[in-house]
């Protein structure tokens, strides 16, 4: 396994983790919760923008978990987050997500694997252990190279537009 990938699905498991802690404070706290919100919207972002480079390193993601599926509802935070249903993102946090830590456990295990004796992704604040460090020594994500997106297969695609189509009708019904 490629070190980034690898270092990417550390990040995936700590993210998951993270997704956990909002779960516990259960549904009522997370729906009236504006800071809950966010965290829940960033931690889904940063999951598909991990899926989107794993994708592009051409690791296959196992079964329940789609890396399309991912990537979209990324997009969806990002570009229309005034159309966002925080019913839908719940059911996103508390049943989607969970379920890839047991879906992904074997990754998780083959990235621990690849990065035995070699540096590690953060696990958290102020303990950045990642190769880039900026001047003031302040730690730093070493940016991933600005490739163009690759043409993911048919079904992938078909699977992003409908998922978007899905989320767009949700929360039209919602308002």
């Amino acid at each position: 396994m490629e070190i980034k990938a690898a270092k990417e699905l550390i990040h995936i498991r700590t993210w998951v983790s993270r997704v956990d802690e909002i779960v516990d404070r259960g549904r009522e706290a997370y729906l009236t919760d504006d800071l809950l919100q966010e965290a829940g919207d960033s931690l889904m972002m940063k999951l598909g923008e991990a899926a989107n480079r794993l994708s592009r390193l051409g690791v296959l993601a196992s079964e329940g978990v789609e890396w399309a599926l991912a990537v979209a509802n990324r997009n969806f935070i990002i570009h229309q987050y005034d159309e966002i249903n925080r019913e839908l993102t719940w059911i996103t946090l508390c049943r989607d997500l969970p379920a890839w830590k047991g879906s992904l456990q074997v990754l998780f295990d083959e990235a621990e694997t690849a990065l035995d004796g070699k540096e590690r992704p953060c696990r958290g604040p102020g303990t950045c252990l990642c190769s880039s460090r900026s001047e003031r020594g302040i730690a730093e994500h070493a940016p991933v190279g600005r490739r163009p997106l690759h043409s993911p297969p048919l079904q992938d695609r078909r699977a992003r537009t409908d998922s978007v189509r899905a989320l767009r009708a949700c929360a039209s019904r919602s308002v």
